[in-house]
C-alpha cells in the first residue's frame, strides 16, 4: 500500500513537496481529493494500511524479528491473531486476500495512467 501511495505522489509532482513527510493517512486524504478512483477506495485503503502496519509491528514484537514475514504455523500464530482480532488462520488469509485484491485494483487503475 505504501508503494501505491508514493507512486501517486510522484505522479502528481505539484503535491509531492506538499505531502512529503506526511503520515500516510494525510497523504491518502489529500490525494483522494484530486483522484476520483482513489476517493472511492479511500476508507478501505486507510483501514488496510493500519491493519498491515499493526500486523507487521505485532509480528516483529512477538517473534523478535526485524522482517515482515508472517509465520503461519498454527502453534505460533495464535498470539498474533489475537492481537489483530482474528480468530483463525483462514480468517487471516481471507482478510489478507481482500487487501491484496484492493492493491491489485489500485495498481491496475494507476499503472494504466502511465
Amino acid at each position: 500500500l505504501e508503494f501505491v501511495i508514493q507512486f501517486l505522489m510522484i505522479l502528481n509532482p505539484e503535491y509531492y513537496s506538499l505531502l512529503k513527510g506526511k503520515r500516510n493517512e494525510q497523504v491518502i486524504e489529500k490525494l483522494s481529493a484530486i483522484n476520483t478512483n482513489l476517493r472511492a477506495k479511500k476508507e478501505k485503503l486507510i483501514e488496510s494500511y493500519y491493519f498491515l502496519k499493526k500486523l507487521e509491528l505485532t509480528n516483529q514484537n512477538i517473534f523478535n524479528v526485524t522482517n515482515s514475514q508472517i509465520i503461519l504455523e498454527q502453534n505460533k500464530i495464535g498470539p498474533v491473531l489475537s492481537f489483530i482480532e482474528l480468530d483463525s488462520i483462514s480468517s487471516f488469509k481471507n482478510h489478507m486476500s481482500t487487501i491484496a485484491k484492493l492493491n491489485f485494483t489500485l495498481f491496475d487503475i494507476f499503472f494504466k495512467q502511465i
